[in-house]
């Protein structure tokens, strides 16, 4: 990958949004102009007077903070576009989701920062940065962090025939009592291009919590992350015990996890684990039902190989965090550029072009940096890179 794709890096991801976003396009855009809770330009006075279809700019407010006293509803069709904002409570004192997302609304939401709610210092009892349970939402999430966030059940909550794709997002450094980034009770849904990292659960999953219905990780990162429960759970990926309970898995990373019964995974019961090719799975141990799709190649399982992760960076672009890969690792062009849909991956997290024909492991390419040499040239020095 050379670093100059990262030019035409910005606008491709505003061609993905807004195509993602297009069955959503309103006439009315409203504007956030105040950070406060409620009143006058207010993200909440915006939700409130809003229509089905409409868009919510935060533009104005960007790199600044909305301190919620209450849960914000949702429950309408509606696109929320947060320009960098950060979105917390330090206030919500009953147990309550801060954003939920109720009767069948779709609700697209990007580029926000849902940080800093500590249940613990603040007294508040948040149990969900974001819910969506009632009468099937759907709920997608595009750009989005949810850092070091502490005492919450887990950050995302999805049940009840929801449905769900979050992507180019992160979940990293949360201490939760249940789920460590993403709990799923029968709702469909997808993971791509997301890094989930570093986050400490005092039960069942570190990472993903899968309770029937079919859910696909792609080209994600799922490592150093903990499950506390004291006789079952994994760190990494958690698939319970209904028939219909099935993770699809494909170019992702699980590595350094820490759980009682996986270190990586968990299948419980008839819980499965597909892979269609181009994991890299450190340990599958915890996971009897664990099986590879017939078409599925360049699996690299149950291996103490390290796969050179290199620093955790935020985007410079964007809210996220990720690692990224060190120059000499194995996982780079070791992946596929094909989705599991069979659709081609052209970006990664960061929204680096994934371009080179052969794409890396995980939810991040690894840049190739431009060598700078020096020369003699006439007696001066110049530089060729």
């Amino acid at each position: 990958m050379n670093i100059f794709n990262n030019l035409f890096k910005k606008i491709l991801v505003q061609i993905i949004v807004v195509s993602s976003f297009s069955t959503l396009v309103s006439a009315n855009n409203l504007t956030v102009t105040s950070t406060a809770d409620s009143g006058s330009g207010t993200l909440r006075e915006l939700v409130s007077i809003s229509v089905a279809g409409d868009t919510i700019d935060l533009s104005p407010v960007t790199g600044q903070t909305i301190d919620l006293n209450s849960t914000l509803t949702i429950d309408r069709n509606l696109t929320i576009i947060g320009h960098g904002v950060q979105i917390t409570t330090t206030q919500i004192n009953t147990s309550a989701p801060l954003i939920d997302i109720t009767t069948g609304a779709t609700v697209n939401i990007s580029d926000i920062e849902f940080s800093d709610i500590n249940n613990t210092a603040n007294s508040t009892s948040v149990t969900y940065v974001i819910s969506a349970s009632t009468s099937n939402p759907s709920l997608n999430l595009d750009n989005c962090s949810f850092k070091d966030n502490d005492g919450i059940l887990t950050p995302v909550s999805i049940s009840s025939n929801s449905s769900f794709k979050i992507e180019n997002s992160s979940f990293i450094n949360n201490i939760t009592g249940s789920v460590g980034a993403l709990n799923v009770v029968n709702a469909p849904g997808k993971v791509i291009n997301t890094t989930i990292a570093n986050n400490i659960a005092g039960s069942t999953a570190g990472g993903i919590y899968i309770y029937g219905n079919t859910v696909k990780v792609e080209n994600s990162t799922i490592v150093n992350n903990t499950a506390n429960h004291s006789s079952l759970g994994s760190g990494g990926i958690r698939v319970i015990n209904i028939p219909n309970s099935v993770l699809h898995l494909k170019n992702s990373i699980l590595y350094g996890n820490s759980g009682f019964i996986g270190n990586n995974l968990e299948t419980e019961g008839v819980g499965a684990v597909v892979s269609f090719g181009n994991n890299f799975i450190s340990s599958t141990v915890g996971t009897p039902n664990f099986s590879t799709d017939s078409g599925a190649i360049g699996d690299i399982l149950n291996t103490v190989t390290d796969p050179l992760l290199g620093t955790l960076t935020k985007d410079s672009d964007g809210v996220t965090w990720a690692y990224t890969l060190i120059e000499s690792s194995t996982l780079i062009d070791s992946g596929s550029c094909t989705a599991i849909d069979t659709t081609t991956i052209t970006i990664d997290q960061f929204g680096n072009l994934r371009n080179d024909g052969s794409c890396d492991i995980g939810a991040i390419e690894y840049i190739v940096q431009p060598k700078l040499t020096l020369k003699a040239h006439g007696g001066a020095l110049q530089f060729d890179g």
